[in-house]
């Protein structure tokens, strides 16, 4: 596996990971919200952030987006997930930017454990303006 630079032709797997993923772990946000998100992705998200994809055997097995040392989004194929992929995209990310932010929503308890153990901690807790719901926001320890 190896991480490089986002293209513009890496925005239709990105997407479809970003989809996903997202149906998945955010099983108690209405999926309407994650349709009517997907042209913003691309459009805006993406182009706001440095993003990163890594790649297997040529093939986009997950991304993240970085926005200075916060972690925008970090997404991994769910066929694709419990491989290592994101620890090695947060790694990839720490060595490039220090300790790390994310906001993580508070029901998504795979996420949540993900970065715990990874040496995120519970910063404070706040509410999502688009879905309603309650995140965490977490950082890295120094």
């Amino acid at each position: 596996m190896k991480i490089r630079p986002y293209t513009a032709e890496d925005a239709q797997e990105v997407l479809r990971i970003w989809y996903d993923a997202s149906l998945i772990s955010h099983d108690f946000v209405p999926a309407e919200f994650w349709e009517a998100e997907r042209e913003n992705i691309i459009t805006i998200y993406v182009p706001l952030a440095e993003t990163w994809v890594a790649e297997d055997a040529g093939r986009v097995v997950g991304f993240m987006a970085l926005i200075q040392h916060v972690l925008g989004g970090l997404f991994v194929d769910p066929a694709h997930q419990g491989r290592g992929i994101g620890t090695a995209l947060v790694e990839f990310a720490k060595a490039r930017k220090g300790p790390l932010e994310v906001d993580v929503f508070t029901q998504n308890a795979g996420a949540r454990s993900f970065y715990e153990k990874r040496g995120f901690r519970l910063r404070n807790e706040t509410i999502h303006g688009p879905t309603g719901c309650p995140q965490l926001t977490m950082v890295m320890d120094q």
